[in-house]
């Protein structure tokens, strides 16, 4: 018969064993991205005001409608909640919570944000707040319901989120895949999380791509099916982030990939220095 633990371990879902796996394989980068998500959002949209279910629900209709777009890093954008004071009218000085992202674009100046949503802020579709920190809470926990319920295209196995600091993995990733394969996904994507900090940026930064290597990785990783930015400075930044977040965990270039620079492996080893110290995680 197991040990306790060995059989509390096999109760536990697979994506959890597969991150306890990585956090054994890389412990210091658990603290860029100590939550694993894989959770149903139906079984917590029920502690959401009506409200509150407009935010949600609007994610949902431009997830279905195909109208998501992307931020400066190449990340899916739905909602891009904005909370304002509201100006005027019978809520005047309460805090309102709304999309940013409409017409297929992002926005945050107030004056535009209450000229599209001021007619249905007066109505009450989406959700007050008298306290700009409760308000801020809310937009969180709604944030967290909708990374759960994203559909993360067919070519993306996981991904970092900045705002929560989680790994979400795409379903599909943890049906094919066993566990030593979700656990190096997840560390993988944990990596993405130090090298959102500012120490991290300063690397990515500084890890300049030279001609040849930006063709190679740009159709490896951002052939013509993948949904990814047009420009150039973007797509550059995907690219770094991802050759040195392989480059922190030990995997090893593909078969013909350009070979590093000594700049570059200079950069990656004292990445991989910080990161094993746990430099870096404000």
């Amino acid at each position: 018969m197991g040990s306790f633990d060995q059989i509390s371990q096999a109760f536990k879902p697979k994506e959890q064993r597969a991150a306890d796996l990585a956090d054994k394989w890389f412990p210091r980068l658990t603290g860029y991205a100590k939550t694993v998500r894989m959770s149903n959002a139906s079984e917590i949209m029920g502690a959401l005001s009506p409200q509150e279910k407009e935010i949600a629900n609007y994610h949902r209709n431009i997830l279905a409608t195909g109208q998501a777009g992307t931020d400066e890093r190449g990340r899916p954008v739905t909602v891009y909640s904005n909370t304002i004071q509201i100006p005027e009218g019978p809520h005047a000085g309460k805090f309102v919570t709304i999309p940013g992202y409409f017409d297929k674009s992002i926005h945050d100046d107030e004056r535009v944000l209450w000229d599209k949503w001021g007619h249905d802020i007066n109505a009450g579709k989406w959700p007050l707040y008298d306290d700009p920190k409760i308000a801020d809470e809310r937009a969180k926990y709604i944030h967290g319901i909708m990374d759960s319920d994203m559909v993360l295209p067919p070519h993306v196995a996981g991904m970092y989120d900045r705002d929560t600091q989680s790994v979400i993995i795409n379903s599909d990733a943890r049906q094919s895949m066993n566990e030593v394969q979700l656990a190096g996904l997840i560390a993988l994507e944990r990596a993405r999380g130090l090298l959102y900090s500012p120490l991290g940026e300063q690397f990515t930064k500084n890890f300049d791509l030279t001609p040849d290597q930006y063709d190679y990785w740009n159709n490896y990783y951002l052939g013509p099916g993948v949904d990814a930015p047009k420009d150039r400075t973007k797509r550059e930044d995907i690219l770094k982030s991802t050759i040195l977040s392989r480059m922190l965990v030990g995997d090893q270039l593909p078969q013909g990939a350009p070979q590093l620079t000594p700049m570059q492996a200079a950069l990656g080893g004292l990445l991989k220095s910080y990161a094993r110290s746990g430099v870096g995680y404000d």
